[in-house]
């Protein structure tokens, strides 16, 4: 009786043991027809049989991570293949049948870039909406096979479940091997249409012969050839269509800079920002020396960093404009409003942070300046200055200038003594490696809110020094510059405001210098009955011996202006030449700007631009930068984060 009762044993054993399925790897994954349709249902009825019996664990990486993993987990997988156009994928499934059907699962959906290679977990769902079976609704980055990986929870089940899967798809497939007829039961191309045919978006063409007229309104890709950014598609006697470098003259570039009211200038060459979490400002300020220019976007923002701020370094290569570097604050944090300001010369570029927290003890809004130089084919990083006798709120950093060995830098709100936003301006000089501070300046006569140091600007020793919020006898912010000149140490040379000023003019509110020339802008300056129409104010410096002040040449605005258009809300001299931002110029905020050439002692009004690719609350103009040398210009237009380059035609 006991050799009889071993027996009986040895049998049980047998009759509980399974053979392994054939998908119990990846690399045995079974195909599943998915049902495609161009809309996704809330749920689908699991139909489709799939079996369980026999599974084992595998040992595919990633686990899921979803459920509880302690142990090991009987696991089946499947398949399926997703064409172009699907864009998210349902699966639901159902307890089966069989001696112990599996009613307590977890579902993995995986990307796989074989079935024995790296696996990419997209979705793990355990339970749902109160079931113990698993349901995965979730998006399909791309076409390619999708493996289904599903888990027994209870490491018994051998019995089968159900299963359904559906595919949503943008556009409807059309099998290659086709015609496809629209307007005719009898298509002679793969795509034949008869009538009238619209297209609302990108229309790419790799091949096409002409044999009906073409309209297309909207963007046009044409593929071979050879392609590049203000390249233009020129045709020879026979029609033929190639590449060719634009013209440098002309209104070319990446458009038009419009009718013949604007035909002195031309490589129309807009950039705008692509890489910010919304509006980064870029165009709040610029400059441009020779083959490079900068643009400061102080509301560049990344996740977890919201006002960060940001700068771009551009190139002229190959008869256009690009971005060569985009630069962010070495210790930046959110709200530090990097690249407030900005400005280039020769292998020098400076970025003005007035919101950066300094010190240990993260004095806020103290600011901090940051200095790059170009070395070989890279601007590197090269010294953070802040002002070692700062505070917090001094907005250290509102505005920048360099000349040479020279640096100058605005910080508004500093205190002095117990008067509050009172402002100073500091002066910096290169020895060796080192930017070292120079002098600190500060009005003795200024008092609480004056804002010295509002705008600043360099060339050579010369220094000027906005302080656009200054009362003058009873007229309240009409403005005032202070000039300095370096004999030893920077003395007070000049003190400039329009002597017909009146209140809230806010004189000074941009200044520039170059060599014997400054311009100065007041903005808010009433003409006539137009209020806050703005005036810029030209003046020539004096030879030194005379004291070295500055004599006044020309009072500039707009004769055509209106009421609110703040012409001379940026200004920019070098050379010769003269650019003037009026940020608002007309009720609807579009923006223009005006540039002018020194002839004689006359400046000489040469072109008024608009950006013609524009819109209300562009604010173009709200920054200007020239180059004098190779009568390249640069404009920002901060309301919608884009710089614009062009190139004056004298």
């Amino acid at each position: 009786m006991k050799k009889i009762s071993a027996i009986v044993f040895l049998l049980c054993i047998y009759a509980s043991t399974y053979a392994q399925p054939a998908n119990d790897e990846p690399c045995g994954a079974i195909a599943l027809t998915p049902t495609t349709a161009t809309t996704l249902p809330t749920t689908c009825t699991p139909a489709t049989v799939l079996t369980w019996t026999g599974a084992t664990n595998s040992t595919t990486s990633p686990l899921p991570n979803c459920g509880s993993w302690s142990t090991a987990k009987k696991d089946v997988w499947y398949k399926i293949t997703v064409v172009a156009g699907v864009d998210s994928i349902l699966i639901n499934t159902s307890a089966g049948s069989g001696a112990t059907p599996t009613t307590d699962a977890v579902m993995i959906l995986y990307s796989a870039t074989a079935c024995d290679g790296t696996f990419t977990q997209l979705a793990c769902v355990d339970d749902v909406l109160g079931s113990s079976m698993p349901l995965i609704k979730t998006a399909i980055p791309n076409a390619g096979v999708y493996y289904i990986r599903i888990c027994d929870y209870s490491l018994s089940a051998n019995g089968n479940i159900n299963i359904c899967v559906n595919l949503k798809q943008q556009h409807p497939t059309i099998d290659p091997t086709k015609r496809v007829g629209i307007g005719t039961a009898n298509p002679e191309y793969n795509l034949d249409v008869n009538g009238t045919t619209k297209v609302r978006s990108d229309l790419t063409i790799d091949n096409i012969t002409k044999t009906k007229d073409l309209t297309i309104t909207n963007n046009v890709k044409i593929e071979g050839g050879s392609p590049a950014i203000g390249k233009v598609l020129t045709s020879d006697a026979a029609g033929n269509a190639t590449w060719q470098e634009k013209s440098s003259n002309g209104g070319v570039g990446f458009g038009s800079w419009g009718d013949c009211s604007m035909n002195n200038v031309s490589e129309y060459n807009p950039i705008p920002e692509e890489d910010s979490l919304y509006n980064s400002q870029l165009g709040a300020s610029v400059y441009i020396s020779g083959n490079y220019a900068i643009s400061g976007a102080p509301n560049f923002s990344k996740v977890g960093a919201p006002l960060l701020g940001s700068a771009n370094i551009y190139q002229y290569n190959d008869g256009k404009w690009l971005l060569y570097k985009n630069i962010l604050n070495q210790d930046g944090k959110a709200n530090d409003r990097f690249g407030k300001s900005v400005m280039i010369s020769a292998d020098y570029a400076i970025i003005g942070s007035p919101y950066d927290d300094i010190g240990t003890n993260n004095l806020s809004d103290e600011g901090s300046v940051s200095i790059f130089k170009l070395e070989g084919a890279d601007w590197v990083f090269m010294q953070k200055i802040v002002d070692a006798s700062g505070s917090a709120g001094d907005g250290f950093g509102w505005s920048v200038s360099i000349s040479n060995n020279k640096i100058i830098v605005g910080s508004p709100y500093d205190d002095v003594g117990t008067n509050i936003n009172q402002g100073s301006a500091s002066i910096y000089n290169l020895i060796g490696s080192t930017w070292v501070l120079m002098q600190k300046l500060t009005q003795s006569s200024g008092v609480q809110n004056d804002q010295f140091g509002y705008s600043v600007s360099i060339s050579g020793n010369s220094a000027m020094v906005g302080i656009p919020f200054k009362d003058v006898g009873t007229n309240t912010d009409q403005g005032i510059v202070i000039n300095y000149q370096l004999f030893g140490t920077w003395y007070e040379s000049a003190i400039l405001t329009d002597i017909n000023g009146l209140g809230f003019d806010n004189f000074g509110k941009a200044v520039s210098n170059s060599g014997e020339y400054a311009v100065v802008g007041a903005p808010w300056t009433d003409i006539g009955s137009n209020i806050d129409q703005g005036a810029v104010f030209t003046y020539k410096y004096l030879p030194l011996n005379t004291g070295g002040g500055l004599a006044l040449m020309n009072k500039l605005f707009d004769i055509n202006g209106v009421t609110n258009d703040n012409y001379g809300s940026s200004v920019c001299i070098n050379d010769n030449l003269l650019i003037v931002g009026v940020d608002i110029g007309n009720s609807t905020t579009q923006g223009s700007a005006v540039m002018y050439q020194r002839v004689g002692l006359q400046w000489r009004k040469v072109q008024k631009v608009l950006d013609p690719g524009s819109g209300n609350n562009d604010n173009f103009g709200i920054s200007v930068g020239i180059d004098g040398i190779n009568k390249r210009f640069l404009i920002g237009a901060s309301f919608i984060g884009s710089v614009i380059f062009g190139k004056l035609n004298l």
